[in-house]
Formats: structure tokens, C-alpha cells, sequence
């Protein structure tokens, strides 16, 4: 029973999971959108993080709500969760600000629909400004150019962070396979400059690339890692074929030859390579090393 209540109290206390889940499509966008945004040709280009809004894109005058929910969204949604009130806030102070959306749900047809395909109909309008009344009956502004000035964006965060990886490898150069690292020591940083409201430069973001590489180079690593002359390798089973006809064209065995037992087993090689692998010259004796592998660590 002691069991069975604990489960169900774990079935419904997730409200800190969903929490930090909007945490991270925030810092996931965040960093996006600094990869993106911000470039060495114009360093005068600024990124604002919980500062006006979740994010602000000040040299575009631009300001981001970010929302997950794992429901669809519709007009109710943009008002229950102040998106509404903090846009006309903001445009109430300064006509030229435009708005954003950024999202991971469906929206529902209706009036919000409507505002992110720009229909804005005579009972949209009607609607719109019914909402920002209720939001205080003395403003004056002109409706539809607010409504003009909001657009939408869906995303997930795996395409934010794919798309982030993508860029902050193109961007610095940097070697296939450590653009995780990098990201990461970014995500990092995102999450101290979120806590201190920063307004993010190119400087700052090259200064966190710097850090790392500085990092690294204080790390003994092997030069065939870093030159990608050695990788990981998989020797896990493989049911199709469709990598095996390059072995039959006299090509160098590969992992999936030998987990199949393609190429002739040299054991007198095996012996050699587990007594002395330093010995071997892995350029020439490469599919011996792999048997080795396989058949040593398979218990042979």
C-alpha cells in the first residue's frame, strides 16, 4: 500500500517537471536566436534576456514570449496567460515595438488563428479590442496595427536544439563532434545572464567560444580525436545488408563485416594484438583489430 501512494503521489506531483521544461525551450530558443541574431560584422547588435520580455531582440525592436503547453492553444490561452496584457503594455510605451510568439502546441481555429494567418476580420477586430478594453477601458490605441505587429513561431526544442548545433559549428569553425561542448558551455552561460537580466553582444558569445577552446587546450588529448583519424565504433549486431556488398568489392573490412563474420578470423593476429597492441599498425591491420575486439569482448 506504502508502495502504491508513493506512486501515485509521483503520478501527480510534476508540476516542477513542466516548469523546468519551459525553462529549457527558453534557454533552447535564447540560444538560437544569439547564434543568429548576432554576428561580428554588426557588434552594436544586442539580444535582451528577461528583460522587457522573455526575450528581446533590440536592434529589431522585437520582443519574444516563449509558451509550451502540451494542449492546443487558442485565444483564451494568449489572454489567461498575460501575452496579450504584456504586448499592449509594451506597445503602449513605444508604437514601433513588434511581437512574438514562440510556441510548441497546435493553435486552435478561432480568433487566435485568425491573428497568426493576418485575417483580421471585422469580428476578429471586434474581439481583439473587446480584450485589450478589458485590459484597461482608457487606452487609445489603434488595434489593428498592434495586432499587425504580433507573429507566431512553432517549434520543438530537438529543432532548436539541431538548429543550434548547426549553427555554433558553421559559425566558429569548429571540429564535427565538439559543437555539443560548445553548446553546452553557451546553454551555461544563457542561464547566468537570463539570472542577470544581460543584454548579450557578440562579444559576449565569442568570449564563452574562447573559453572553451582555452579550456581544451589545457586537456591532454589524442591528435588522431582532434584530426577525426579515429572515431567511435559500434559492434553492435546488424540484421539487414545493405553495407556489405562494399566488402565483396574489395574494400577494407568495417565492424559490420566482421560482426557478420565476413572476413577470414586471423587468431594468430588476435593473440599478437592482446598480447601487444601497441605493437600493431592499426593503418594495415585494422579489420585484425576489430576481430580482436569483437571476439574478446563477445567472451571468446
Amino acid at each position: 500500500m506504502q508502495k502504491e501512494e508513493k506512486s501515485n503521489l509521483f503520478d501527480n506531483r510534476f508540476g516542477g517537471s513542466i516548469a523546468i521544461r519551459g525553462f529549457e525551450f527558453q534557454f533552447l530558443y535564447s540560444c538560437y536566436s544569439i547564434l543568429q541574431e548576432l554576428n561580428e560584422q554588426d557588434l552594436s547588435k544586442k539580444i535582451g534576456l528577461e528583460r522587457l520580455e522573455d526575450l528581446d531582440i533590440i536592434h529589431k525592436n522585437e520582443y519574444v514570449q516563449l509558451k509550451t503547453s502540451s494542449k492546443d492553444i487558442d485565444a483564451s490561452f494568449f489572454t489567461k496567460t498575460n501575452i496579450l496584457k504584456n504586448f499592449v503594455e509594451l506597445y503602449k510605451s513605444d508604437k514601433t515595438s513588434n511581437f512574438k510568439l514562440v510556441h510548441n502546441s497546435n493553435i486552435s481555429n478561432g480568433y487566435l488563428k485568425k491573428l497568426e494567418n493576418k485575417k483580421i476580420d471585422k469580428d476578429t477586430l471586434e474581439h481583439w479590442a473587446e480584450k485589450i478594453n478589458e485590459l484597461d477601458t482608457n487606452l487609445n490605441i489603434d488595434v489593428r496595427d498592434f495586432l499587425s505587429r504580433i507573429s507566431f513561431e512553432k517549434t520543438t526544442e530537438k529543432e532548436l536544439y539541431s538548429k543550434s548545433k548547426k549553427l555554433i559549428l558553421e559559425k566558429f569553425n569548429l571540429t564535427l563532434g565538439s559543437e555539443e561542448t560548445f553548446l553546452f558551455a553557451l546553454l551555461h552561460h544563457i542561464l547566468i545572464w537570463s539570472k542577470e537580466r544581460k543584454e548579450v553582444t557578440y562579444t559576449d558569445l565569442l568570449k564563452v567560444i574562447q573559453f572553451v577552446k582555452d579550456s581544451a587546450s589545457k586537456t591532454s588529448t589524442l591528435e588522431a580525436i582532434n584530426k577525426n583519424y579515429i572515431s567511435k565504433i559500434s559492434f553492435k549486431k546488424q540484421t539487414n545488408g545493405e553495407n556489405f556488398d562494399n566488402y565483396f568489392d574489395g574494400k577494407a573490412a568495417r565492424p559490420e563485416h566482421i560482426i557478420n563474420d565476413l572476413p577470414i578470423r586471423r587468431e594468430y593476429w588476435e593473440e599478437k594484438i592482446l598480447a601487444s597492441l601497441y605493437e600493431c599498425k592499426f593503418h594495415s591491420k585494422f579489420p585484425a583489430v576489430s576481430q580482436t575486439c569483437f571476439h574478446f569482448f563477445n567472451g571468446e
